[in-house]
C-alpha cells in the first residue's frame, strides 16, 4: 500500500540511487565526449576512491581527507591515463575498448594483491538519522544528495560559464575546428580525463561507508552508468542528468515493487525500447 511514508521513501531512495550513478555517469559522458574513449575501467576508479576512503579513513583515522585525496590522487592518475593510454589511440575506437578493459582487470588484481578479497568497511563521516515524515534515513545517506548537487551545478557552470569550460564543449562538438581556432586539445583532453577520474573517485567514497568496498565494487554501478549515457545520449550532460534520475526513480519503484532482480530487467527494457525509438538517447547533441 502506497503510504505518504512509502512514497517518501521511494523519492529518497531513488534520488540517492541517481546522485551517485550520475556522478559516474557524468564522468564517463564527458570523456567519451572530449575524447571518444569509452572508459571500461571507470567502474574500477570507482572502486579506487573506495578504497581511497578506507586508507584514509579506516587505517589514518581522517575521514573528512578521504574525498578531498580522491579527488586529487584519482584526478592526477586520470592525467596519467590520458597521457599513456588514452592519447596514442584516440580515434581507435576498439583498441581503446580493449585497453580500458585490461586497465580495469589489472587495476582489480592488483586490489586483490594489496587488500585480499574480504570486503572491507568504512564508518561514517556523517552520523545521525534525519527523519522525513514516518520515514528515518541515515545522514550518511542522505548528505550524498547535497554532493552531487553541488558537484553538477558547479560542472555546469564550469563548462558553460569558464574559459576552459568552453574550450571543453567546443572541442566534444568538433575536434578538428577547435584546433584551428587555437584550442589545445591534448591539453583539453588531458583536463577533462582528471575530472572524470575525480567524479569517479568522489562517488566511490561515497559509496564506501553505506556498503562494503571490495574489488569488484564498480562493475555494477558502471554498467548502470552506461545505461544513463546511452539513454540520456552520448556527449549529453543534461541528457546523464536527466537518465540518472529516471534510473534512480525506476530502481526505486522497481525494488520496493518487485525486488532488485525485476528492476534491473526493468531497467534494461527500457534502455531497449529507447535505443529501438531514439538509436542515440533522449538528448544526444554531441556536445557536453
Amino acid at each position: 500500500m502506497l503510504t505518504a511514508d512509502v512514497i517518501i521513501t521511494i523519492i529518497i531512495n531513488g534520488l540517492i540511487s541517481a546522485s551517485i550513478y550520475i556522478l559516474i555517469a557524468l564522468g564517463l559522458n564527458l570523456l567519451f565526449g572530449v575524447s571518444n574513449v569509452i572508459n571500461f575501467a571507470h567502474g574500477d576508479v570507482v572502486m579506487l576512491g573506495g578504497y581511497a576512503a578506507v586508507f584514509f579513513s579506516t587505517l589514518l583515522n581522517l575521514n573528512f581527507l578521504s574525498p578531498i585525496a580522491a579527488f586529487f590522487i584519482l584526478g592526477t592518475f586520470g592525467i596519467i591515463a590520458e597521457r599513456l593510454f588514452f592519447r596514442p589511440l584516440r580515434g581507435r575506437m576498439l583498441a581503446c575498448i580493449m585497453l580500458t578493459m585490461g586497465l580495469g582487470t589489472f587495476l582489480e588484481g592488483l586490489v586483490l594483491a594489496v587488500f585480499g578479497s574480504l570486503h572491507q568497511g568504512v564508518p561514517p563521516t556523517f552520523a545521525g538519522l534525519l527523519v522525513l515524515g514516518g520515514a528515518t534515513f541515515p545522514m550518511q545517506r542522505m548528505v550524498i544528495i547535497p554532493i552531487t548537487a553541488v558537484a553538477v551545478t558547479f560542472l555546469f557552470i564550469f563548462l558553460h560559464h569558464m574559459k576552459i569550460g568552453k574550450a571543453i564543449r567546443a572541442v566534444a562538438q568538433d575536434s578538428e575546428a577547435s584546433a584551428l581556432q587555437g584550442i589545445n586539445t591534448d591539453r583539453i583532453a588531458t583536463i577533462t580525463a582528471f575530472i572524470s577520474f575525480a567524479l569517479a573517485a568522489i562517488s566511490g567514497v561515497l559509496v564506501a561507508p553505506i556498503s562494503s568496498v571490495y574489488a569488484e565494487m564498480g562493475i555494477m554501478p558502471m554498467i548502470k552508468a552506461f545505461i544513463i549515457v546511452i539513454f540520456g545520449g552520448l556527449g549529453s550532460i543534461v541528457g546523464c542528468v536527466f537518465g540518472g534520475l529516471i534510473l534512480g526513480f525506476v530502481e526505486s519503484l522497481g525494488i520496493f515493487f518487485a525486488g532488485s532482480d525485476i528492476a534491473t530487467i526493468i531497467l534494461f527494457a527500457i534502455l531497449i525500447f529507447t535505443l529501438l525509438i531514439r538509436p542515440r538517447g533522449l538528448m544526444a547533441n554531441g556536445s557536453v
